[in-house]
């Protein structure tokens, strides 16, 4: 996500094979005129969510890991004045300071979390 100005998001998914980009599988910018919040959701495997631009934005952005190993990073932001919100688990994730972004952290998610195929998501039961 790059954050650009005028409030402008832009949002770009990548198809990764081991670890390195592949292909652009979605790109759209959002305008704060027309997009109050947006939703990203990682589901399963281990996802990479990367955060640029020195823009501001009006749009909060909610983004919710899912299963796997997630690493969320912050590259020449300007801090809490992007409304980022991320909700993982505390099980190997990586994530920025948290004076950047709101973190919730939860290792009991609701049971009703399902994945893009409708299946519950497994989560780690140790």
């Amino acid at each position: 996500m790059e954050f650009l100005d005028g409030g402008r998001l832009e949002v770009t998914a990548h198809k990764l094979k081991d670890g390195v980009r592949e292909k652009v599988i979605f790109r759209r910018i959002f305008y704060p005129e027309k997009t109050k919040q947006i939703s990203i959701y990682g589901l399963d495997g281990e996802d990479r969510f990367l955060f640029t631009g020195k823009g501001k934005s009006r749009i909060k952005i909610d983004v919710f890991g899912g299963a796997g190993e997630d690493l969320y990073a912050f590259k020449s932001i300007r801090g809490k004045k992007n409304k980022v919100h991320i909700h993982d688990s505390t099980y190997g994730n990586e994530y920025p300071a948290e004076d950047m972004v709101k973190v919730k952290k939860d290792d009991n998610p609701p049971a009703q979390t399902l994945d893009s195929n409708g299946k519950l998501l497994k989560y780690y039961l140790d």
